[in-house]
């Protein structure tokens, strides 16, 4: 008995042992974790302005965070942008901050930070017993450039007459490179494209920006010309301009049962809630809704403009074919005795004889070919520079996407498609986001006067810069 006593309480013993050997093996595996804090840095570029902020987020679920310090080093001087300490549970437990983010604000000019390449340096420290307790460390070193000074913008273009829901250009350089610039028209911005395809190789870049008017803007629209850099900088240039209101006409457009069993079949797999909806609201639904869908796919394709200028002299309307309603009609749809809508049509109807043969108006590249909803089986022409032509309500379509095709070149056929009362072409005009009066396009002294005596006009100015340069050098 005393025996079996004896190897019991022995085994009890080293049970105990092992089992706190395991324990403090645990622990110290906890303790001694080799997994460094993660960071992650949102900058949204590579560059810092004069003042400015970023994100910083540091996660450790393992030990817990203990500091964190960024540091801003510049040829001449440095600046220490965050420094964080954050406290532990208890000498066994580590840090009671397991993750964190802060909004990192500076202002380098305050700081003494001059101009020029810098180096950003996050580091961060966990509670881990690695490196003799001093902890995991994550270092991450980042190439910032510190530009303090807005760019510079000059104006090469002199006269901007434009109307409500009309175009024009304007011609500009930068003295450094911008994401972006432009032109701001009220709350519409009009993207600049690099214009070396026509000016040449420039120093400063000459860059150009076709404008537009929405229908609604009259005068007292605010234009500017807008550029900021990689580090935020933003400068702002006015430039002169004339804005001449416009008149635009007014209709009624009467719906009725029979025009809408025969449009609306095509369009039902589209309405949502279809077998709630009556007759009168399926089309309230399609003219509304469906339309402002059309409409972005048509802002979304045109945003793939090149900067190649690919039409010449002024664009072709369809040969023999009658107005049947003008640019931005403001329409009011009747249905069952009372009005029940109103849009504004953002284009030309024009009308021939059934099926007739539909020309490119200028040389292009087609983007679009394609049904859109109610403008039915649509084609659309890039012409550069995010100037851009469409083709809709088409029986037929007679080319394909990224096909180049020439000015008069056949690219359908008129018809009924979309939501379409009889046979015709739907054209519009269109400059980057914002659909545009096509009379103007289709007036050849309009188009000298306003874009291409314009741009020669510059490019005069630009040569003869280039020869007082070498007679001087």
């Amino acid at each position: 008995m005393k025996r079996r006593s004896g190897f019991s309480i022995k085994w009890l013993f080293w049970g105990f042992v092992i089992l706190i050997l395991l324990g403090i093996g645990s622990f110290l595996a906890i303790k001694l974790e080799g997994e460094p804090p993660a960071v992650a840095v949102d900058m949204g570029g590579d560059a810092f302005g004069a003042e400015g902020q970023f994100t910083l987020s540091a996660r450790d679920p393992g030990s817990g965070l203990r500091r964190i310090r960024v540091d801003l080093t510049g040829k001449d001087s440095s600046v220490v942008l965050l420094e964080k300490s954050f406290h532990a549970q208890d000498f066994f437990r580590g840090g009671k901050v397991k993750q964190m983010t802060e909004t990192i604000e500076f202002n380098l000019k305050s700081a003494g930070m001059a101009d020029g390449e810098a180096a950003l340096r996050i580091t961060a420290v966990d509670y881990a017993w690695r490196d003799w307790l001093g902890g995991n460390r994550t270092v991450i070193n980042k190439s910032i450039l510190i530009d303090t000074k807005r760019p510079q913008i000059r104006i090469f273009s002199d006269v901007h007459n434009i109307e409500q829901g009309g175009s024009g250009l304007v011609i500009y350089s930068l003295n450094e490179s911008c994401p972006k610039h432009g032109v701001q028209a009220g709350d519409f911005f009009y993207q600049g494209y690099p214009a070396a395809e026509i000016f040449g190789k420039t120093d400063p870049a000459v860059f150009m920006a076709f404008i537009a008017l929405n229908h609604d803007q009259g005068r007292g629209t605010d234009l500017f010309l807008m550029a900021e850099d990689r580090a935020g900088n933003r400068s702002k240039a006015g430039f002169p301009h004339y804005i001449r209101d416009a008149r635009f006409r007014q209709s009624t457009i009467p719906i009725s049962d029979r025009f809408l069993e025969s449009k609306l079949p095509e369009f039902e797999p589209l309405i949502p809630d279809l077998e709630e909806k009556s007759l009168g609201e399926r089309f309230l639904w399609i003219n509304r809704e469906l339309r402002r869908q059309n409409n972005e796919t048509f802002l979304q394709v045109c945003g793939k403009s090149e900067p190649v200028m690919y039409w010449e002299e002024e664009f072709l309307r369809l040969p023999k074919s009658a107005r049947q309603s003008s640019f931005a009609d403001h329409r009011a749809y009747q249905y069952d005795g009372q009005i029940i809508d109103h849009q504004v049509h953002l284009g030309i109807d024009l009308a021939a004889l059934s099926r007739t043969p539909v020309p490119a108006a200028n040389y292009g590249k087609v983007l679009f070919a394609g049904p859109v909803g109610i403008y039915g089986k649509t084609v659309v022409i890039d012409h550069g520079f995010g100037l851009c032509s469409t083709y809709s309500h088409l029986s037929g379509i007679d080319v394909a996407e990224g096909q180049m095709v020439e000015k008069e070149e056949i690219i359908g056929r008129t018809g009924i498609t979309g939501l379409a009362g009889g046979d015709h072409l739907h054209f519009g005009m269109m400059i980057q986001n914002i659909f545009v009066d096509p009379v103007e396009w289709w007036d050849r002294k309009w188009i000298e006067n306003n874009i291409t005596d314009k741009i020669e006009t510059v490019r005069v100015e630009l040569r003869a810069r280039g020869l007082e340069s070498r007679e001087q050098g």
